[in-house]
């Protein structure tokens, strides 16, 4: 495994072997008493191209993101290495959450429900209060892992994959993310957007939870073009179901206001869910 500093030197490298311009990759693996999860760069190319050096770039600046972030709401990077390069981040043994809750739909207590998103939330809270803050740009249920805890609920939710990630000066404008159903309105329309496009996200990740549906799924919109006119010209967003509690509804609906200023921050959305908590 490497150090931080030695990532310079590795990147001025003028071949790597067995690696292409692709990242992609992850197992498992048990190094001690612990489990990790490797996701690499792997492939079989001669030289390095402009493509993989902005790989590389892109991997280190992962690396020393992923190295400030300690928080139990956060996918913990155990190290790295390169050769192949690779980020070896703590093992999350019950998958991602947009898969836990299609299969337990059915079977997901309110408790555990409100659980999961405030774990989700307190995790964003943390990397929106760091100095800059930092913007997750692609926070949706496939980015969230669960991990089994010997406490109840016996569940944690923890925020994983910040190659996206940017720490927020002024604010962005590119469009990053090409699946709009978590995409928030200023971003599909490409105008400044800061930290609270990850909100957002956030009240669509609720809606699953309550759910265990895709969103906008019952909507059957084929075309991404089409679907994204309609959240940005008609507001659409996914049916809240009629038996959601009152103060979960209206946090959905606060937390996918169209305009950004009318979303709470998570600091204010942390303690609203744990007042639920509390009246389980």
């Amino acid at each position: 495994m490497g150090s931080l500093n030695s990532m310079n030197d590795s990147l001025d490298k003028p071949a790597l072997n067995g690696a292409d311009d692709s990242l992609n990759g992850s197992r498992k693996s048990i190094t001690g008493n612990h489990s990790v999860s490797l996701s690499s760069l792997k492939g079989s190319a001669q030289s390095v191209s402009q493509s993989m050096l902005e790989y590389l770039h892109e991997f280190r600046r992962e690396v020393v993101l992923m190295s400030t972030l300690q928080h139990e709401n956060i996918v913990c990077m155990k190290g790295f290495c390169y050769e192949p390069y690779s980020i070896i981040m703590e093992y999350m043994d019950q998958g991602s959450l947009s898969s836990y809750i299609k299969q337990n739909k059915d079977v997901l207590s309110w408790q555990v429900s409100l659980t999961l998103a405030l774990d989700i939330a307190r995790g964003m809270q943390f990397l929106h209060n760091t100095s800059p803050p930092i913007v997750h740009r692609d926070l949706k249920s496939p980015n969230v892992l669960l991990k089994a805890i010997a406490h109840p609920p016996f569940i944690q939710a923890k925020i994983s994959d910040f190659g996206l990630s940017r720490t927020l000066v002024t604010g962005f404008v590119s469009k990053v993310v090409d699946n709009p159903r978590w995409c928030a309105p200023e971003i599909i329309k490409k105008t400044t957007y800061d930290e609270k496009s990850d909100v957002y996200s956030f009240a669509v990740i609720l809606w699953e939870i309550i759910t265990g549906e895709q969103p906008f799924a019952e909507f059957d919109i084929k075309w991404t073009h089409v679907l994204e006119d309609k959240i940005v010209q008609e507001g659409l967003r996914p049916t809240i179901p009629s038996n959601c509690t009152p103060a979960y509804a209206s946090l959905i609906k606060r937390c996918w206001a169209d305009s950004p200023s009318a979303r709470p921050s998570f600091s204010k959305v942390v303690p609203e869910l744990e007042a639920m908590l509390r009246a389980v």
